[in-house]
């Protein structure tokens, strides 16, 4: 038996044919041979054709072999971890058809596995500043973070702006073993610019495994630089202010001091620099300076000291400025930390109902104090005058009061007349009181502006000009059509009830002439006579006929029915006014007729039911008479 592999040399991950050869090389037949190999440690089965595999040993079985013969059996394991291994020879176990036993060994296989290298670079910029310019130093770091022997590296650097002043832009390392690293730093010289940019690095890079296989590859490095420019810092100092809870307070009259510091931290000089820390409405400075103009080098520090005064209580709040520049023009601003602090003491407000009147008119004048002390105030005496154009016609100007306690607030008003037109400013409110100390203390209020007008003289009213309504053209026309659309709707009905009246009419006078017809009473053939018959030579008009016809109904009224028809000859007006007196007998016997007339006509040749509703029988007598 031999164990063969296709290499003794291999990376990690790579791959590894194992082939076994067994040959029965002598002069009988083998029988229940097993082949029994080991996959050593830090490797793994990829495949296999064995017929049994048991944890990490490949079980191969023959059942005979005839001499000379030869079998091959082979199966694919990789490297998982890096190293020296010793791959173990395989056992054959085998029996002859005695009944004699044997067993061989193969002889061992070394291999060596080699970890894959693996670089990482990393890169770091130092700045400093110089006469004509600035110097960058480019700093680099090559580590090998892979699992095997990285060798012949070389690395090639492209900046994208400035001259090379010192070191090389390429490096070259011989080997470099798994966790060791090398630095390594050229210096580049850049112009000074006044905005930010990005300095890059392309690196092209190229190293081998202990194999001799080739690892190329491109990494880029960016850095912003940011521009050349001043930075002003400010702190603030604070005296004589009363600190409660981490809040400011102080005392309306008292005074309080403040120190501000600017300090250039930039890589510029600050040029036309303003630093100010401006005082809300009420306060003063009574010594020192808020204000400070001037340059600030770099590096360089500035100090101003102030005292300020208030006496208007409130709730204030204190920041500071500096607005600057650096070499090229471009302008910058810092705010510092505000300081919020609170004046105890009174305030006064003083307001108008509307500041725009004319002579004659009222406005209402609002005064207001509110307590931001957090002690209570006594003996408050508010005073007010009225100013010249003006009376006063309601309320008082003057109010006083003991006490006021913290936050408390009362207001007044009064009420005052315009006399004369002209612009007025009205004098100051003012307001005293004595704090927890005893002390006085006294405040106005601002200004307040009223502009009056003079009052026009009443003007006479005329009717404004009348217009006259312009009528769209479309609505001239609304009118006649829908009267239009009237009388063709009123024609069509007159005609539908002219059709239908007709065709009444002459079913009336139809259904007349039958009744007509048979009440004529027309003598029988067997009752003429021969005597009577009309002699064959003498024609008789139809005239002369209807005159020998019996009508006794018409005898009565005859002299009066002929008046009605003069020029109608005498037969036909008989019948006419024989029909005339019909319809107006049946239009009498209609009103007359009672329910029991109906019923009998209902049931007349007709057979009615029980079941029967009211309006199938009507519809079956209709019917019956139809047919």
């Amino acid at each position: 038996v031999r164990k063969n592999i296709d290499k003794t040399n291999i990376l990690v991950n790579q791959h590894i044919v194992v082939v076994i050869v067994v040959t029965n090389t002598g002069n009988k037949p083998a029988k229940d041979v097993v082949i029994i190999d080991t996959i050593p440690e830090s490797f793994s089965l990829e495949s296999s054709k064995e017929e049994e595999i048991t944890g990490d040993v490949n079980v191969f079985k023959i059942s005979r072999m005839n001499p000379n013969e030869k079998k091959i059996f082979s199966y694919i394991i990789k490297a998982d971890e890096p190293g020296k291994y010793t791959l173990k020879g395989c056992k054959v176990r085998y029996s002859d058809y005695e009944n004699n036993y044997f067993e061989y060994e193969a002889p061992d296989v070394n291999i060596d596995v080699s970890g894959i290298p693996k670089l990482n670079l990393e890169y770091s910029i130092s700045r400093e500043s110089v006469q004509d310019g600035e110097l960058l130093t480019v700093i680099g770091k090559v580590s090998n973070i892979g699992n095997g022997l990285a060798k012949n590296i070389t690395l090639d650097h492209v900046y994208s702006k400035g001259e090379l002043v010192n070191g090389d832009l390429k490096k070259e390392i011989e080997n470099l073993k798994q966790g060791e690293y090398q630095k390594f730093k050229f210096t580049v010289r850049v112009p000074v610019s006044s905005t930010a940019y990005d300095f890059r690095i392309d690196v092209d890079y190229n190293y081998y495994d202990i194999l001799g296989n080739a690892y190329p590859g491109k990494q880029k490095f960016i850095q912003k630089i940011d521009a050349d420019k001043p930075k002003i810092e400010i702190s603030r100092t604070v005296e004589k202010m009363i600190i409660k809870k981490n809040k400011y307070y102080i005392d309306s009259g008292y005074s309080f001091i403040i120190s501000l510091t600017f300090v250039n931290t930039g890589t510029a000089d600050a040029v036309d620099l303003v630093l100010e820390e401006k005082l809300p409405e009420g306060f003063e400075v009574i010594n020192g300076t808020n204000k400070w103009e001037g340059d600030l080098k770099r590096g360089e520090s500035k100090t101003i000291t102030y005292t300020a005064l208030g006496y208007v209580g409130g709730n204030y709040s204190l920041t500071p400025e500096a607005v600057y520049k650096d070499k090229w023009g471009v302008s910058y601003s810092t705010r510092g930390k505000t300081l919020g602090f609170t004046l105890r003491g009174l305030k006064i407000s003083k307001s108008a109902s509307k500041n725009k009147i004319k002579e004659g008119d009222t406005v209402v004048i609002s005064i207001s104090i509110k307590n931001y002390d957090d002690s209570s105030v006594t003996d408050i005496v508010v005073e007010d005058s009225i100013p010249e154009g003006f009376e006063l016609v309601e309320g008082e100007t003057t109010v006083k009061k003991d006490l006021l306690k913290p936050n408390e607030t009362f207001s007044f008003t009064y009420k005052i007349k315009a006399r004369r037109s002209g612009n007025y400013t009205l004098s100051k409110a003012k307001v005293s009181w004595k704090n927890p100390y005893g002390e006085s203390r006294q405040i106005e209020s601002a200004e307040y502006k009223i502009n009056v007008e003079k009052r026009p003289p009443p003007a006479t009213t005329t009717p404004p000009p009348t217009t006259p309504v312009v009528t769209p053209v479309y609505e001239k026309y609304v009118s006649k059509i829908l009267l239009l659309l009237v009388v063709i709707l009123l024609l069509i009905i007159a005609i539908i009830g002219i059709r239908t009246y007709s065709k009444r009419r002459f079913k009336i006078e139809e259904e007349g002439e039958e009744e007509l017809m048979e009440g004529l009473e027309l003598p029988e053939e067997s009752e003429i006579s021969t005597e009577e018959l009309p002699e064959e030579t003498e024609e008789k008009t139809p005239e002369e006929i209807f005159k020998e016809i019996s009508l006794p109904e018409f005898e009565e009224e005859e002299e009066k029915k002929e008046e009605k028809y003069p020029n109608a000859p005498g037969s036909i007006k008989k019948i006419l006014e024989w029909q005339e007196k019909e319809e107006k007998r049946k239009r009498k016997e209609e009103k007359k007729e009672t329910e029991e007339d109906r019923k009998r006509w209902f049931d007349m040749d007709y057979d009615i039911t029980e079941d029967m509703t009211p309006k199938e029988v009507l519809k079956g007598k209709k019917k019956k008479k139809e047919e």
